[in-house]
């Protein structure tokens, strides 16, 4: 049962996992609005192997919590690397664009959770949970447009002092 849990999770985050990717290397589009209406659809088409996810992330068996781990550093370890490739990024130091993307990986989990906790026959709850998922990835790349990265410093990372 371990390997099949272990498979179900490997399948779908992969599939998940490409899907993102895709709409990240799309640059006519709005990565974020792309990158949430991927998610709403694949947790509205797959929903029983996201609840499993979620269930599983921290209650299941060992090696299905390992599995689950395993993929979510994947999706951080890619998404580190294709911020790294922005133009307005590229001087941020790896650890700061490893944050960021798990900053964005952490938000994303959550709109999984929420999606999930929606009534899919409601369709005005359901633009919400997607407004509301949206709104937090633009915040984080707000935030992220005023970080000023260790690397780009010579000192710790901070955030940007407003001007006056």
């Amino acid at each position: 049962m371990d390997d099949l849990g272990v498979a179900l999770v490997e399948q779908s985050m992969r599939s998940l996992r490409q899907m993102i990717r895709d709409a990240r290397r799309n640059p006519s589009a709005d990565i974020i609005r792309g990158s949430v209406t991927i998610l709403a659809k694949q947790v509205r088409a797959h929903e029983a192997h996201f609840r499993f996810l979620t269930r599983e992330r921290y209650g299941g068996v060992i090696p299905v919590q390992r599995a689950i781990a395993t993929e979510l550093r994947l999706f951080t370890n890619e998404l580190t690397i294709d911020l790294a490739r922005m133009p307005a990024l590229g001087k941020w130091s790896t650890d700061d664009l490893e944050m960021a993307a798990d900053l964005m990986v952490a938000a994303m989990l959550s709109i999984v959770l929420a999606l999930l906790e929606v009534d899919p026959h409601n369709p005005d709850d359901e633009r919400d949970v997607i407004g509301q998922a949206e709104r937090q990835l633009r915040l984080i790349a707000l935030g992220m447009a005023n970080w000023r990265s260790a690397s780009m410093a010579g000192r710790p990372a901070r955030a940007a002092t407003p001007a006056t």
